[in-house]
């Protein structure tokens, strides 16, 4: 997390920092992405406006991509 920052509820109503600096998503080993749950050919579905999705959009272009691990509720 970003010293010194503040956490803003964002359009959903989630705590997130609002700042101009991020980390390069394709710097990572692993990440762990939330989800609403999966479809039929095990692509992600989710509630955010497609953040992720454009975010990781050039990940299957890379030798060496981070483990994408999804979270999301058992209900």
């Amino acid at each position: 997390m970003l010293e010194n920052s503040i956490l803003e509820k964002n359009k959903f109503g989630i705590n997130e920092i609002m700042s101009e600096d991020f980390i390069d998503p394709f710097s990572f080993d692993t990440m762990f992405i939330p989800l609403v749950g999966v479809d039929i050919n095990g692509c992600r579905l989710g509630y955010g406006g497609g953040y992720f999705d454009r975010a990781l959009e050039g990940i299957s272009l890379l030798n060496k991509r981070p483990l994408i691990i999804g979270m999301g509720f058992d209900y």
